[in-house]
């Protein structure tokens, strides 16, 4: 039987707004961001041989949904900035729902109850929150950091037509801080990334002077949502020495990923790994490769060369569909995504390739609206 998640849901319903208003969403397909897809012969080829249908379900699902998705958004808002407004506002929700459901042991319950979750916790857990979204834990945390960097995108004057002026600017700040704040209870990998994407927004020139507000409020929100009366608003069994130690470990060194990381073994180049074993699905809670790294996991699945030849390819794509970036900005975002492979698959996790992608096939639709208008004059 399907499951129900909220992705499915999503692009089944954006596809029929499509067709009922006969939109024609399938010309932003002819982009070179295609070229992700070369190894996927192999991939069908080693699934007829070895039925584990793990790693070609990831490449369908970032067809369907990533592309398909980011195509249908793009045709949806006909304007980057709308899917920049849009995909801020999405995070801001999420983000009110995050902090509701961190304190809401009924309603985590009640959503694990209608909707599939691919997070590695259960409803019981007091120390992360699902949100209103399928993915969880830190596929999550690393969609709610985009809130940082869309926002700073908002911020940045002459990169989309407009300048935001008067207090809109005020309340992008406050959608960065509640982004932030949610990865928190969510994920570390996200915070990770809204910490890089922070650096970004320093060294901005436009944005400099903002960032003692930005900064000054973050913290006091910071302050005030981690607070000793926040404890008694959880459940009993909450530890608050825990969980900040969970949360901000990483930073004060007290976090073990790394050496988790470090203590697991790359399965060794064989002739198997080499042409490649076709196995990546979770049994029982047994990883094939026995690495949690996007990387080797790749490797060991598509075997060696079909994964370098898909990240390479997948990076040239990256930088393609971020072109509409200034080059600082798209070379730090492509290193960031890159960088967090090295901890999980991020890679394939589509719901952030389709924001991506609705931004690509937006500035397309803009650019070749401008060239037609340029030659009908």
């Amino acid at each position: 039987m399907v499951s129900l998640t909220t992705g499915r849901v999503a692009v089944v319903l954006l596809l029929v707004w499509a067709l009922w208003e006969g939109r024609d969403y399938m010309s932003v397909f002819r982009t070179k961001a295609w070229i992700i897809f070369l190894p996927l012969p192999a991939v069908i080829l080693q699934y007829i041989f070895v039925p584990d249908f793990g790693q070609l379900s990831r490449f369908l699902h970032l067809a369907i949904y990533s592309f398909l998705g980011g195509a249908l958004v793009a045709t949806l808002a006909r304007d980057i900035g709308i899917v920049l407004r849009a995909t801020l506002l999405a995070v801001s929700v999420q983000s009110l729902l995050l902090f509701f459901s961190f304190f809401s042991t009924e309603y985590r319950f009640w959503f694990d109850s209608i909707v599939f979750s691919g997070s590695n916790f259960d409803a019981s857990y007091v120390y992360r929150a699902p949100g209103f979204s399928s993915a969880g834990g830190a596929s999550l945390s690393v969609i709610q950091s985009f809130g940082m960097l869309v926002g700073w995108l908002l911020l940045r004057k002459n990169l989309f037509y407009e300048r935001v002026i008067g207090n809109s600017r005020y309340l992008i700040f406050l959608a960065m801080i509640m982004a932030t704040a949610s990865c928190i209870v969510v994920g570390r990998t996200g915070l990770l990334m809204c910490c890089a994407f922070l650096i970004i927004f320093i060294f901005s020139v436009e944005s400099r002077m903002h960032f003692g507000i930005f900064a000054s409020l973050f913290l006091v929100s910071g302050f005030a949502f981690f607070g000793d009366s926040v404890s008694g608003l959880l459940a009993n069994d909450f530890s608050s020495d825990y969980f900040t130690t969970w949360a901000f470990g990483m930073f004060s060194g007290e976090d073990d990923t790394l050496t988790t990381l470090s203590g697991q073994a790359i399965p060794s180049l064989t002739s198997e790994t080499f042409f490649g074993t076709g196995l990546s699905n979770i049994v029982d809670g047994v990883n094939p490769s026995g690495n949690d790294s996007g990387f080797v996991q790749g490797y060991y699945s598509m075997g060696l060369p079909f994964a370098v030849l898909h990240y390479v390819a997948y990076l040239a794509a990256l930088y393609h569909v971020l072109k509409w970036l200034p080059f600082k900005p798209r070379v730090a975002v492509c290193i960031i995504l890159f960088a967090i492979e090295l901890k999980e698959p991020f890679l394939f996790k589509y719901s952030t390739m389709m924001v991506i992608m609705a931004l690509h096939f937006a500035h397309r639709r803009e650019y070749l609206r401008q060239y037609r208008s340029v030659r009908r004059l």
